[in-house]
């Protein structure tokens, strides 16, 4: 079974008294590719932005490489910064051979 690269289990994110996300659960094993489909409006921008520290949640918890978000804010950012340099290298590569 493959390990889990992102864990997301059950957030919430209000803003005021509008709730943007609302029990939002799923994860993403090692070397799977996600698309996030919903229409306009429905949290898919506000669930990157939790994910990446820019908004914090109201509920729930976000695990990337089993470290918790919250509790190990410089362990997440070395993390996503390593995934951006990866993703970064692989899209320079794939446009070089295309």
């Amino acid at each position: 079974m493959a390990e889990k690269v992102l864990e997301i289990n059950d957030i919430y994110k209000r803003k005021r008294t509008k709730k943007i996300l609302q029990g939002v659960t799923f994860d993403v094993g090692e070397q799977e590719i996600v698309c996030l489909l919903a229409p306009n409006g429905s949290g898919k921008t506000t669930i990157i932005k939790c994910v990446t520290g820019l908004f914090k949640l109201n509920k729930g918890s976000i695990s990337i490489c089993g470290h918790d978000i919250k509790r190990n804010a410089i362990t997440h950012i070395r993390i996503l910064d390593f995934v951006w340099k990866r993703h970064l290298h692989l899209m320079i590569y794939l446009e070089w051979i295309i």
